[in-house]
């Protein structure tokens, strides 16, 4: 199953569709509505720690232009 998400970081225009694979035979493991849910919420997770970082706005890869 495919699962399109998105971060809202509260800017107009910011945000891109991102999308995760959940195995079928995962979900079909699942007995509740509530595990399912909690088994997509880690793959939303799991996903966003894995794709998703964040940059200076300069471009510094380094923050000790900001202490200099």
């Amino acid at each position: 199953m495919e699962i399109n998400w998105e971060i809202e970081d509260g800017y107009a225009g910011g945000s891109r569709s991102q999308t995760t694979t959940i195995p079928d035979d995962e979900l079909e493991m699942c007995e509740t509505d509530e595990e399912r849910r909690e088994l997509v919420y880690e793959y939303i997770q799991d996903d966003f720690e894995q794709t998703v970082r964040w940059v200076f706005r300069k471009g510094y890869d380094d923050p000790d232009w900001l202490f200099g």
